[in-house]
């Protein structure tokens, strides 16, 4: 993983731990975000939304990675689980 890659994933590990530590109370979590987006030098609130979505996009690809070793569950399967949970009349 490229550096900077690294750094959008550890922010959205950031983001995530604050949520966790709240209970999955999402407004924690918001608030992170929101301190990340203002903490950039560029100023660029749309870039760096980008920038975290795709932090979050790493995040997600290697916690399912863990599940396929922990598991066996490849990736698809997986999503295809979330899909059934959250939509269930699908």
């Amino acid at each position: 993983m490229k550096p900077h890659q690294a750094d959008l994933t550890r922010q959205a590990v950031a983001i995530m731990t604050a949520w966790v530590d709240n209970g999955g109370d999402s407004s924690f979590g918001i608030e992170t975000l929101t301190s990340i987006l203002q903490e950039r030098d560029d100023g660029d609130v749309f870039k760096g939304a980008v920038e975290v979505i795709g932090g979050f996009v790493n995040l997600t690809g290697l916690l399912m990675i863990q599940r396929y070793r922990d598991t066996g569950q490849d990736e698809l399967a997986t999503l295809q689980q979330v899909a059934a949970e959250i939509n269930p009349a699908a």
